[in-house]
């Protein structure tokens, strides 16, 4: 992540991701409209706050800490 709010189509992982840690918004529908109702929401939501909940995400998300869960995954297989 760049530090950004994201706007994603409504496909499940993405919606899921942007839902669990509010960092952006997802669109109803694949359609013009929709990302622009989708746009208008972004503009209208609180940015700073957003940006916080990126930046905890982008932390959790980075590679740092997932090669801790993934060293602990392969040591649990081994």
């Amino acid at each position: 992540m760049a530090g950004l709010p994201v706007l994603v189509s409504n496909v499940y992982e993405m919606k899921r991701l942007v839902g669990a840690h509010q960092v952006g918004t997802v669109t109803g529908q694949n359609s013009v409209e929709s990302f622009k109702q989708a746009v208008e929401i972004s503009i209208n939501q609180n940015y700073r706050k957003t940006v916080e909940h990126v930046i905890k995400a982008s932390e959790f998300f980075c590679w740092e800490a997932q090669e801790i869960v993934l060293e602990k995954v392969y040591r649990d297989i081994v």
